[in-house]
């Protein structure tokens, strides 16, 4: 529940407060907060199942509506949040099992996926820009960063991806 009690606070820092009849109108972010505290549940308990060795910091993310994807080593979608929908029209069951390349087309740069790849077999972070297309054809201005996790064993085990649209 803590994750849950930092996120609404951040949601709510210097709001005025009103009284309990307005609360609907008054939190109309509510629902947001509740979501990212599922969301970062829903990590806990992916970082206990794979036994990484430091969480990575995701809650600001989350807050700031990015897309937060999570990767098996294969590079195999296991878990996306709620924002993936929105930036790409894909629901998560839709994403879950595939790979991001399901995502790129025609005008997506080849030369800057080389490089990214290569960073990721050096288990290097990556943070970059590349053409991305949603569930309906339309191209978008994929801004990303991606960065390998590891076991306590330092063994690396999965890739975390942070994305929004950009301009």
């Amino acid at each position: 529940m803590y994750e849950y009690e930092n996120a609404f606070i951040e949601m709510y820092k210097g709001a005025s407060y009103a009284p309990l009849t307005s609360w609907d109108i008054s939190c109309k972010n509510i629902y947001g907060a509740i979501n990212t505290g599922q969301e970062l549940q829903c990590l806990k308990v992916l970082e206990k199942e794979h036994n990484w060795a430091r969480f990575p910091e995701l809650r600001i993310p989350l807050l700031k509506k990015k897309t937060v994807i999570v990767t098996n080593f294969q590079k195999e979608i296991i878990w996306v949040s709620q924002r993936f929908y929105h930036m790409t029209g894909y629901l998560p069951s839709e994403a879950i099992g595939r790979k991001p390349v399901f995502l790129q087309g025609p005008n997506t740069d080849q030369d800057s996926l080389k490089q990214m790849n290569e960073k990721l077999k050096l288990l290097e972070p990556v943070t970059n820009k590349i053409i991305n297309y949603k569930k309906d054809g339309q191209e978008y201005l994929c801004e990303l960063e991606i960065y390998p996790i590891f076991d306590k064993q330092h063994t690396p085990v999965n890739f975390v991806a942070i994305e929004f649209e950009g301009a």
